[in-house]
């Protein structure tokens, strides 16, 4: 008798799970608009920043959950302006124009918080250090400059 309850609740959580899965799915569609190729880079972007973070956080011997938990917190945000920007975009009635450069916008700040994350842990060619120096001096100073 015992086996046959937990066969049942093992089935009610698949079912459960297969109910929930497609809800969140079409609650996603509704919120954000369809997927894009622009919203797969910004996840890919996001994962590749929180990646290089840590490990940066490692390298560096700072690994700290205080400093962590704002910038996964700063992660979840990004989230809401997209789906804030394409809000504005259904009630202006047009294609997700706001939508797509608020992604681009987070995909390139994604993407050189990522090259200032590995720059800090190895080295990056002299033309992207000298780029990431002029956008944040004080983040970014090389070996020769302390």
């Amino acid at each position: 008798m015992k086996d046959w309850i937990e066969a049942i609740g093992v089935w009610l959580k698949q079912k459960v799970l297969h109910a929930i899965i497609p809800l969140l799915a079409v609650a996603g569609n509704l919120l954000i608009g369809n997927w894009s190729l622009a919203m797969t880079t910004l996840v890919i972007l996001i994962f590749l920043d929180i990646a290089s973070g840590i490990i940066r956080a490692f390298c560096q011997k700072e690994l700290d959950s205080r400093v962590s938990w704002p910038g996964m917190a700063k992660k979840v945000l990004i989230f809401l302006i997209v789906v804030l920007a394409a809000q504005m975009d259904v009630l202006l009635g047009s294609t997700p124009t706001l939508r797509d450069a608020t992604v681009v916008f987070y995909c390139i700040n994604e993407a050189l918080s990522t090259l200032e994350n590995v720059g800090a842990v190895t080295d990056i060619p002299a033309f992207l250090r000298d780029v990431l120096k002029q956008l944040n001096p004080k983040k970014f100073i090389d070996e020769d400059e302390t």
